[in-house]
């Protein structure tokens, strides 16, 4: 085949996937309440059914014909037209404020002084006073209410769960003197304390805790230890135990699609809120 053949066999196969694109969006697709139209026989772009025409436009013309196309109808019109639809209706999103809602339902209006709302849900969230076994599982009880009612809601509760109030305003209250008592002890000197321990110790040693697990494995089995150098961490060496070379890796890179090759024992570490929790094979240092 010759380059004149091949060409317009490229322009011709190119003629046939636009005119069969323009069969499935046989009808005028609105988008956007009508600021969009695309309309397949627009007379902008109308296909004569004839090869000749389009034989004997140049690449140039071709190409600004197909990024025409696709300007009109890869867009939404497209989507529209793979999920079959005759026209893209616009949806509208809205916002519906709490306040709103509760003006909808006629609901009471609690007014709470600036900043009680967050002390009491931090004393709740020590009390656990709302918690299921206190107040019921309420996602389950609000789907068994039969009524339709904010009045009616409170009435079927408190038949289901007749002392739920009482108990949970009971254990809040009783936590919040507690910690009434422990915050009328801090002064500034303590929350400074409190800075200094956060920023200094906890962040140091939240960062810098492979040597505490060298440490702790290395006494347990009653051998020697230390940590990498700057030329041994560039190949992946976080320390030594017995002098074996030791990886010190997350539990959740045991889950990881890697195709990484690790060839030296792998201590694995759960951080958690007051300790670490690791996991390695003892014989691998003995």
């Amino acid at each position: 085949m010759n380059t004149k053949n091949f060409e317009n066999s490229i322009k011709i196969c190119t003629f046939a996937a636009i005119l069969s694109l323009q069969r499935e969006l046989n009808a005028p697709i609105a988008v956007q309440q009508g600021a969009y139209l695309c309309e397949p026989k627009s007379a902008k772009f109308q296909m004569t059914g004839r090869y000749a025409l389009w034989l004997s436009m140049s690449w140039t013309q071709v190409i600004g014909a197909l990024s025409f196309v696709c300007r009109r109808w890869f867009t939404v019109p497209i989507i529209c037209a793979l999920l079959k639809n005759k026209e893209h209706k616009y949806m509208k999103t809205a916002k519906i404020t709490v306040q709103a809602i509760q003006e909808a339902v006629n609901a009471p209006k609690y007014e709470f002084p600036k900043y009680t709302t967050q002390v009491i849900n931090l004393v709740n969230g020590n009390a656990q006073g709302t918690r299921p076994a206190v107040v019921g599982q309420m996602s389950e009880l609000i789907q068994q209410f039969p009524g339709q009612t904010l009045e009616e809601w409170i009435d079927w509760y408190n038949k289901q769960q007749p002392k739920a109030v009482d108990n949970a305003t009971d254990r809040i209250f009783e936590m919040f003197q507690t910690m009434h008592e422990a915050a009328s002890k801090i002064n500034k000197e303590m929350i400074r304390k409190w800075v200094e321990d956060l920023v200094y110790t906890k962040t140091f040693c939240g960062l810098k805790f492979q040597e505490a697990i060298l440490k702790h494995i290395a006494g347990e089995l009653g051998v020697k230890y230390r940590l990498a150098t700057i030329e041994e961490e560039a190949q992946n060496i976080d320390g030594f135990i017995n002098d074996k070379p030791v990886q010190i890796k997350s539990d959740t890179y045991k889950y990881k699609n890697t195709a990484e090759v690790i060839d030296v024992p792998i201590v694995y570490y759960e951080k958690r809120k007051s300790d670490i929790v690791i996991e390695y094979d003892p014989n691998d240092f003995l």
